[in-house]
């Protein structure tokens, strides 16, 4: 409905124009732009609630998927259940209420993480208990969907919470360029990693023997060296140690490094 919402008024309405969200978004918090208009905004909502509601729909098909049960599912599925409602309406209110609804969203996010966290926890006990630990090393699907949410929770989501805790060094210290790479950059790595699941569940029903280890090991091997190379590739201003002055160049060396 938000992305319909705004795709209606193109070419009726002078704020609808086609532009690069997380550029736009930057150059405004700089004073780049003119604050958005809540058409414009329509669009971050549209964003958000499009990968977040996706991310709530894999964590209910892990929930089939391992059988989930027990008095740990009932409050996982509690969670999921009341953590959708400040999700969603946090991020229709972006148009309306930009302040407060991050503050909102991050109220329904931190339910849902809670909800996933149990799903891991439950499915890697399950896995070593019926599978031993031995077995689940030769079968990468099993262990590797966990491994991809570890992963992209330490990596990707944890990221944020850094940036955001240092949000004032990085509008006055950062180069623009390398705030727009990072915006860039964590969203992609969240989109990579629900594809990435839903490979390795694609990979469950359709492969055996060998060929299912190797590919299922590859995948999350591939999906490890991308989402580690792109933790350093998206923070490099953090991790460079210079003078604000040479910031931009070293910043620069870290990323052609990761990208060679």
């Amino acid at each position: 409905m938000l992305g319909g919402y705004y795709a209606s008024h193109f070419g009726f309405n002078e704020d609808v124009k086609v532009f690069l969200l997380e550029e736009h978004s930057t150059k405004e918090y700089r004073g780049l732009f003119a604050p958005s208009t809540p058409l414009e905004l329509s669009v971050s909502a549209h964003a958000h609630a499009a990968v977040a509601l996706f991310g709530v729909a894999l964590v209910l098909v892990g929930f089939r998927w391992l059988d989930f049960k027990g008095k740990l599912h009932k409050i996982a599925a509690y969670f999921t259940l009341i953590g959708v409602f400040p999700l969603t309406y946090g991020s229709w209110s972006v148009m309306w209420d930009r302040p407060r609804a991050h503050i909102i969203v991050n109220a329904g996010v931190g339910l849902l993480d809670l909800a996933l966290l149990f799903l891991v926890i439950f499915g890697i006990m399950k896995v070593i208990k019926y599978d031993g630990f031995k077995n689940a090393l030769k079968d990468g699907i099993k262990l590797g969907v966990f491994i991809t949410v570890i992963l992209m929770a330490i990596l990707d989501a944890f990221s944020g919470l850094v940036v955001a805790m240092r949000i004032r060094e990085v509008r006055s210290v950062w180069p623009i360029e390398d705030e727009i790479v990072y915006n860039v950059a964590h969203w992609h790595l969240l989109a990579l990693t629900f594809g990435i699941i839903m490979f390795l569940l694609y990979l469950e029903l359709s492969l055996k023997g060998f060929s299912r280890s190797l590919i299922s090991w590859l995948t999350v091997g591939g999906f490890a060296l991308v989402i580690i190379g792109g933790f350093f590739y998206m923070l490099s201003p953090m991790f460079v140690g210079t003078p604000v002055h040479e910031i931009a160049l070293r910043s620069l060396e870290i990323k052609i490094m990761f990208y060679q």
